[in-house]
């Protein structure tokens, strides 16, 4: 794991904004103490992989902004929960061991329906607000496939969500990065060969969409 950091962080050593240093740990369905997500390094190192993997990196690249990603933090489900106490755990045991971590990713791949609460993810910001490190939204999109088979106007319905999400989360002062996961509908991860989802900002000819003038118009918003 350490090889692989040094040689990967460190051939981009003072070139990239930050890594994505551990990725998703926790899953709780795997009925680990803690929440933990079972895998290569977990079943290899325990929970102590994490902080290890923080050190290699700051080490590899110094001058990165170095982050631990997360998922589901934007849902309202016992599963849920636990990610989020894992992930405030995880937080304040690194610092706590004085291991270096700048950023919170929290992916955000929103889902409409009950389990999308966005007073939940904003309570969750603010509880991060508690430590030393920026949130990152990694992931953002949202995942509109019911959508096109029950609603008239589904782009309008999209464009509204990442507008209200996008107001929710710049409210916090934390917050210093959104992403969305790929930039135009043709790249989506959750696009399927033929499918008619339209998740993000731009679509298939990469022309603006509603929910690019919702993100535009939050953003123009903050200034």
């Amino acid at each position: 794991m350490e090889r692989h950091i040094d040689e990967v962080a460190g051939r981009y050593a003072g070139r990239m904004h930050s890594w994505d240093v551990v990725n998703e740990p926790f899953w709780p369905d795997h009925r680990e103490a803690g929440g933990y997500r079972k895998g290569v390094w977990y079943n290899a190192m325990g929970p102590g992989y994490i902080a290890r993997a923080f050190r290699a990196a700051a080490k590899a690249d110094p001058k990165a902004r170095l982050c631990l990603n997360e998922a589901w933090v934007e849902r309202a489900t016992p599963m849920a929960d636990k990610v989020r106490q894992g992930l405030l755990r995880t937080v304040r045991e690194l610092l706590d061991a004085g291991v270096r971590i700048d950023a919170v990713g929290l992916q955000c791949h929103l889902n409409p329906g009950p389990s999308l609460r966005l007073d939940v993810l904003s309570d969750f910001i603010t509880e991060l607000d508690e430590f030393p490190v920026d949130v990152y939204i990694t992931e953002l999109d949202v995942q509109d496939g019911m959508l096109r088979k029950t609603l008239a106007n589904p782009d309008e319905f999209v464009g509204d969500l990442y507008g209200r999400f996008a107001r929710t989360v710049l409210a916090h002062r934390n917050v210093k990065l959104i992403s969305c996961w790929q930039l135009s509908d043709k790249y989506s991860g959750i696009r399927k060969e033929g499918s008619a989802v339209k998740p993000l900002p731009f679509d298939q000819d990469m022309q603006p969409n509603p929910a690019y003038y919702a993100l535009r118009d939050a953003f123009l918003a903050i200034r």
